[in-house]
């Protein structure tokens, strides 16, 4: 019934049209494409808070299209206040000022990018005095179900969640926002904001800044936080593994099919799928609709299922699996405390057994990235540099693991342990390499910090030149100069790219926080990353400053040629 319904549909109606970056818009292209099969239908994209161009409609449906732009307005008034918190914990503070808003009888919601990070905040909350429920990706759906129907029912006055969140369901009328974490771009931010005071009711929406690199940015220019323009929606039409989905999909769908018929990106990935191929035609297999079936438009990677005992209590999309499951972490769900006992990457299951919930600290993983093999797809030249964009094999390795208290300082660890034998998991996906200079006056130790704190630096940056979250990219220095910066998710979100486009911009940014930090020579203000594998070692703000400096005094000096890496990672 529903496929009858498609295929005779004239027009087809895609609404909040910015929630589709990364992995959901290559998915959507390939959706558009399959659609336009069986008529040339009439297509309609609607967002309120995304800049939006003909390119981009043309990238997300395949064809040219009209942009009509609408009146701004917003019924209710919202109050927008950013607090500078300093060297505080942002979950503290998050959870504090929750506790305040829903005992003067306030409706709050309060985000987080980071899953496990808002499991935390959930617990920090009831130590003020009040159980409110976690919504996040990685839960059972009955359980998410539920929070939004407590929620917009009034049996809740709070909802600590991720980006889940953020738009596309009905929780009814909120009080405040707030944001626990400065969101990864302003389109984000505006639609997160945009939950609290509708209706013809007053809002607050309060977002914490603190001592991070761009918190830092935007405390010493808070005009610019407001101020920003939308950029532009990152996503990769060319992602291999969206493509295997729908090439899987689709002969299945039509049982077979010709080579010749096929688009060249599709024939590439018949030899990963298991086709039936006979000359110019390619069977559909019993394999293959297995194949299809467990594949899904909302990842790429593989998904670890998580059990304890003989009951699935969640789910993790790898690469990131990896940096929650590893063994011995300690995984919260619902606010319910685990401890993962093993973790099998041939049958993507982790096992874990069930904790005390007041269990006082938390675990975050020690880990390192390789290099494996990168193909160009474009180059260029920045402040003189070689610079190019391509296909990147990445090698991640968890090696051990640091403990951290609950209500500590995030920044000074407990202890660190090593495994035995390391965790590992390699994937292709997509990203850059850039070429940097060894300055005379650094030794090899000089040089190392002044790359590993570009790197971090660099990465922030992207924060504002290309909308990214911290955890959309990572990174790679090596002593020989090389950064390579890439999308941390299978197959590429397009965000890497839309930073190698912006990558004058974003040195700009990065020699304003290496520049203007009052620290000694390194800190959570400027350089140090929360998601560091090394645990922000072998850093220096002022050398990477140096480093920044002199390219872009000397650009026309700086003209390394493009050679292979050398040397171990310095992370």
């Amino acid at each position: 019934r529903f496929r009858s319904l498609v295929r005779g549909a004239d027009h087809f109606v895609f609404d909040e049209i910015h929630v589709y970056e990364g992995v959901l818009g290559a998915h959507l292209r390939m959706i558009s494409d399959r659609l336009r099969e069986f008529s040339d239908y009439h297509v309609v994209g609607a967002s309120a808070t995304i800049g939006t161009t003909p390119e981009l409609f043309k990238n997300l449906f395949g064809v040219e299209g009209e942009i009509i732009q609408g009146t701004n307005r917003r019924k209710g008034v919202a109050f927008h206040i950013l607090l500078n918190i300093g060297s505080s914990s942002r979950w503290t503070i998050s959870a504090y000022l929750a506790s305040y808003l829903m005992r003067k009888g306030l409706k709050v919601l309060v985000f987080v990018d980071s899953q496990q990070m808002a499991e935390v905040l959930g617990k920090i909350v009831k130590r003020f005095g009040f159980d409110i429920p976690v919504h996040r990706a990685g839960i059972n759906a009955e359980e998410r179900i539920k929070v939004e129907e407590d929620l917009k029912k009034g049996r809740i006055l709070g909802v600590v969640a991720t980006p889940t969140l953020e738009l596309g369901i009905d929780i009814g009328d909120l009080d405040a926002v707030i944001m626990a974490e400065n969101p990864p771009s302003f389109s984000k931010y505006i639609q997160r904001a945009g939950r609290a005071g509708r209706r013809n009711k007053v809002g607050y929406v309060f977002t914490l800044l603190g001592e991070d690199p761009i918190d830092s940015y935007y405390n010493r220019k808070p005009e610019e936080f407001f101020n920003r323009k939308m950029t532009p929606l990152p996503f990769d039409i060319t992602n291999i593994e969206v493509i295997r989905t729908h090439a899987a999909a689709y002969i299945v769908e039509k049982g077979k099919v010709k080579l010749s018929q096929l688009p060249e990106l599709w024939v590439r990935t018949l030899s990963t799928i298991p086709v039936r191929i006979s000359g110019d035609t390619v069977f559909s297999t019993s394999e293959l609709i297995r194949f299809a079936r467990s594949r899904s438009l909302r990842s790429t990677g593989p998904m670890v299922r998580i059990y304890e005992g003989d009951k699935k209590v969640g789910e993790r999309e790898l690469p990131v699996a990896l940096y929650d499951l590893y063994p011995e972490a300690i995984y919260l769900i619902s606010k319910r405390t685990y401890m993962v006992e093993e973790i099998n990457l041939n049958t993507l299951i982790a096992k874990v057994k069930r904790l005390p919930d007041d269990l006082p600290y938390y675990t975050k993983p020690l880990y390192s990235t390789h290099l494996l093999s990168f193909k160009e797809i474009e180059k260029k030249e920045v402040l003189g540099m070689p610079a190019m964009y391509g296909e990147v094999e990445i090698l991640v390795s968890v090696d051990g693991y640091v403990v951290y208290d609950l209500f500590g300082s995030k920044n000074k660890p407990k202890e660190e342990r090593y495994f035995k034998e390391p965790l590992t998991f390699s994937y292709i996906t997509k990203g850059m390499i850039i070429k940097h200079p060894i300055l005379q006056e650094f030794n090899e130790f000089d040089a190392a910090e002044a790359f590993h704190a570009t790197e971090h630096v660099l990465i922030s940056s992207a924060r504002i030149t290309a909308g990214a979250s911290m955890t959309d990219l990572a990174g790679i220095s090596y002593p020989s100069g090389h950064i390579v910066i890439y999308d941390a998710i299978v197959g590429g979100s397009g965000i890497s790219k839309l930073l190698f486009d912006r990558l004058e911009e974003s040195y700009d940014i990065a020699l304003d926080i290496t520049g203007k930090c009052d620290c000694e020579d390194g800190c959570p203000k400027c350089i140090y990353s929360p998601y560091c594998g090394n645990n922000n070692k072998v850093l220096s703000r002022k050398k990477s400053f140096r480093l920044i400096t002199f390219l872009k005094e000397n650009r026309k000096d700086n003209k390394d040629g493009m050679e292979s890496p050398f040397g171990n990672p310095i992370v």
